[in-house]
């Protein structure tokens, strides 16, 4: 749940930075904040404690600290690497588990995608942290898929 406020807020903030760099592509892709906050609108509902920490609490001021940061790229890179260490989850528990568990390869390869035309796109722009972030990213979205194929059982696709 606290993944799904990060980035809930981590693309509410993007919305803002593309805001800060006239990059329409940047603002509309902050929307998707909106359904990373109905994932742990969702989810809250379903948890029997009120599931809620401060930590959660502070994500919401992502949006304004990317507002007002004299220097907005130097908190992208901070959002971005934070946001990479979420995708660490799936090859760690692979590993870990010795199974494929729940990893979902044609998930991985949306999220693949999508981060190749971002890399694309932050290098004709030269936006060095995005570039970074995604190739980061992307090796780790290998990775995990290299593992998935390991670690698959006979019955999963």
């Amino acid at each position: 749940m606290v993944m799904s406020v990060y980035f809930a807020f981590h693309f509410f903030a993007f919305s803002v930075y593309g805001f800060r760099i006239h990059s329409l592509a940047m603002m509309l892709n902050g929307t998707f904040g909106f359904l990373w906050l109905g994932i742990y609108v969702c989810a809250s509902r379903k948890v029997d404690s009120d599931g809620r920490t401060n930590l959660e609490y502070l994500f919401a001021l992502m949006p304004f600290i990317m507002a007002l940061v004299p220097n907005p790229s130097v908190f992208l890179s901070i959002m971005l690497v934070t946001a990479s260490f979420f995708l660490l989850d799936s090859p760690v528990e692979i590993l870990r588990k010795k199974s494929a568990g729940s990893v979902e390869p044609k998930l991985l390869f949306c999220f693949m995608t999508s981060a190749v035309f971002w890399l694309i796109y932050s290098a004709c722009i030269s936006e060095w942290p995005l570039f970074t972030a995604n190739v980061f990213g992307i090796v780790i979205m290998i990775i995990t898929l290299v593992l998935w194929t390991k670690y698959k059982s006979p019955y999963q696709t």
